[in-house]
């Protein structure tokens, strides 16, 4: 079967080149590696999310299998490699084909393949939990199970192979099993002073010595006689957690406090190396066939060449393996993510080429709000964060009357007061002073906040459990079950057409269109919505709806649905947590694996490839002149991104005219801060042609030609 017609899964993300145009492109997340895999200049990393492929030589990644639960990866004497999935069975590539394997169409007797081993005659070997051993020659299969010979037990979590060819597996809490091909033989690891037989981890050296790593306890077996030597000498209660040894029969220790390398002479010596990684837990070790030595911690991939630690990021992105709940673009055009709480960089800066962590709170990042002085603030489960140039403060709202310092929502209004929406009510911060509007002092319908976001008017849109509140000034209009025909549950989201309709997302229910005086419900049972599970809805300058569910992204022009999802386009994952457009059309979409950039006319892309990110109120300095610049690519198709500075605030008007002086296109309408300003213009309607382009700001015109040649 050929894998990528099977899933549509193959995602190639590496070398792209200066002009092209395509609707999605993707920054993965780092994700957990799972395993590794050496094959030349190439170094293979099964992660939790994808398969990456990095040539040592020249950096370049690509990245396969999108999307699928990878549990390990493995390259035999004939550079085939199998990938081991949680529930998409065993995997072959052979560098051109792919290949599955399932119980229904071989002799695997389960969907997934946790670790996968092969020797030097090319069988892989796969230990399973709970069907026992299982070993493929490339055309049959062969399970040993206790019913069918003499293996300890059917659950296995280690394997090894030794110089000889023996296969040992270990099983925690029953023992140690090894296999010469034709008989079995078990040992009873309590005897070797491992408690319950427990086992962490497991090697063979190169004496065909047998290493097993246990709870405060490195154990070695040379055939006869068992040596234990406690890792508790060093650290109390601490274990083993991987074992490793290298070409010159060194032995490598990972621990959940570190790194060792082990001298097992009778001095016994235990040489800790120190990584600059944010967590010391080894999760696994590996030697590649240079002698390098991989370690993987709870942090990150680093490779050892004896000398110098070199870190490795699997991904192509900086974003870190926990979830984004959150986007904002600041007055830059640079793009910041809000993560939950972990041990990574919770806050994550993007200017379109270079990603930059931030260490400003140890606390999930829910809602992110940029300001005209160029701070950030930051909505946390456990107060207000005001960040700007590397300084930070925190502002507690317990002291201004609200029970809970968790914010759930932050947005500016039109007079730039700063809105606050927490689960016991919602705050309103003029510049200086706070003023708490609840269910006791004002009409809000639930304390709940679980959405702001102002209207075309000015007017804010505040959502909770209980109905919509819509502000304007001192007045609160509610809209609830009481008053109006409003599907109960959870506004997620609330977006504004250009035709003056509404349009409200309800968790668990759907997309529900609001023309200001009555509600229709637009769900799965009714319309082309594939979920009511809707996260966010956002619309576009056409009057589309832009819906991000948790079964891809939608769009809706009033008559006909359109769904995009991994079955049918790039995009990274159906899961998409938040959206956001940035000023070049391009729709960002948060995952759970990473961020699909996507376009429906192509996402134009700069010299190096790299995507133009140019977002809303995109100020990239403060010019002291009026100018406005070329358009680029020029001769150019279907769009072109126009440039233009601004000394002072002004009331902006940039408009395309044909060479008959008929407008064909209002780009800017609007007043605007001082800076560098980036617009694109789709010309995917017009002509092929000559057209002109003019910018009035307060007493400042100027018009440029552009050449449009489809």
């Amino acid at each position: 079967m050929n894998l990528f017609k099977a899933f549509s899964l193959l995602l190639i993300l590496s070398n792209l080149v200066f002009g092209q145009t395509k609707q999605f492109f993707n920054y993965l997340k780092q994700s957990e590696i799972m395993s590794l895999a050496f094959e030349g200049q190439y170094t293979w990393v099964a992660t939790r999310n994808y398969l990456a492929k990095i040539d040592m030589h020249t950096g370049a990644k690509e990245y396969f299998l999108v999307g699928l639960d990878i549990t390990s990866v493995a390259v035999d004497i004939n550079n085939n490699k199998w990938i081991g999935t949680a529930s998409h069975g065993l995997i072959k590539y052979d560098g051109q084909n792919w290949t599955e394997y399932h119980p229904s169409n071989s002799g695997l007797p389960q969907n997934g393949a946790q670790t996968i081993l092969t020797d030097k005659k090319g069988n892989i070997w796969i230990p399973s939990w709970g069907t026992g051993l299982i070993k493929f020659d490339g055309s049959k299969w062969t399970v040993f199970d206790t019913s069918n010979s003499g293996i300890i037990s059917n659950k296995f979590e280690e394997i090894e192979i030794d110089q000889e060819g023996n296969v040992w597996i270990g099983c925690s809490y029953k023992g140690l099993s090894k296999f010469d091909g034709v008989s079995w033989k078990n040992y009873d690891l309590s005897k070797a002073g491992i408690p319950n037989n427990y086992i962490n981890s497991m090697t063979v050296d190169l004496k065909g010595n047998v290493w097993i790593g246990s709870v405060s306890t490195l154990v070695k077996f040379d055939g006869n006689t068992w040596t234990k030597y406690l890792v508790s000498k060093l650290e109390p209660f601490k274990s083993v957690t991987s074992i490793s040894v290298d070409q010159k029969n060194n032995k490598w220790i990972g621990t959940n406090f570190g790194l060792f390398k082990f001298n097992d002479s009778a001095s016994c010596q235990w040489d800790s190396l120190k990584v600059n990684s944010p967590i010391a837990f080894v999760t696994s070790t590996s030697a590649d066939p240079q002698d390098n030595l991989w370690v993987v911690f709870y942090g990150g991939l680093y490779k050892y060449d004896g000398e110098n630690w070199t870190a490795f990021n699997p991904s192509n992105s900086g974003l870190p393996e926990s979830e984004i709940q959150s986007m904002e673009a600041d007055r830059k055009g640079d793009i910041w993510f809000g993560l939950v709480d972990g041990p990574y960089s919770n806050l994550v800066q993007f200017d379109g080429k270079c990603w930059y962590p931030h260490n400003v709170t140890s606390n999930s990042i829910n809602s992110i709000a940029s300001a005209d002085d160029g701070n950030l603030w930051i909505g946390t489960n456990y107060g207000l964060l005001r960040y700007g140039n590397g300084t930070k403060t925190l502002q507690y709202l317990l002291k201004y009357g609200i029970s809970s310092n968790k914010i759930n929502r932050l947005v500016f209004d039109k007079e730039r007061n700063l809105w606050i929406g927490t689960p016991e009510g919602l705050l309103k911060l003029d510049g200086n002073n706070f003023t708490v509007f609840n269910t006791s002092n004002s009409r809000l319908p639930d304390n709940n906040i679980t959405l702001i976001k102002p209207d075309p008017s000015g007017n804010l849109w505040v959502g909770t459990p209980g109905g919509i509140a819509v502000i304007n000034g001192e007045n609160f209009r509610v809209i609830d079950t009481k008053n109006s025909d409003i599907p109960s549950g959870q506004i997620s989201s609330v977006a504004f057409d250009k035709f003056g309709d509404t349009w409200v997302g309800i968790c668990n229910t759907g997309l529900a269109k609001y023309d200001g005086q009555n509600f229709s419900l637009l769900s799965r049972a009714n319309s082309g919505l594939p979920s009511d599970l809707i996260n966010s809805v956002q619309t576009d300058a056409k009057g589309n709806i832009w819906i991000a569910s948790d079964d891809g992204l939608i769009k809706f022009d009033g008559v006909n649905w359109k769904v995009y999802n991994t079955r049918n386009s790039g995009i990274l994952s159906d899961r998409i947590r938040c959206m956001a457009k940035d000023s070049m059309d391009n729709w960002w979409l948060a995952t759970d694996i990473g961020v699909s950039v996507f376009n429906e006319e192509g996402i134009s892309l700069s010299e190096d490839g790299s995507i133009l990110v140019n977002v809303n109120n995109n100020i990239l300095n403060n010019p002291g002149a009026f100018s406005l610049s070329q358009n680029y690519p020029n001769p150019f198709n279907p769009s072109t991104a126009i440039s233009y500075n601004l000394a002072v605030q002004s009331k902006v008007n940039l408009r395309v005219f044909d060479m008959l002086g008929r407008e064909v296109a209002a780009l800017v309408d609007r007043e605007q801060g001082p800076g560098t300003y980036h617009v694109q213009f789709n010309a995917s309607g017009l002509p092929s042609g000559m057209y002109i382009y003019t910018l009035q700001a307060g007493k400042f015109k100027d018009s440029k030609k552009l050449l449009l040649v489809k």
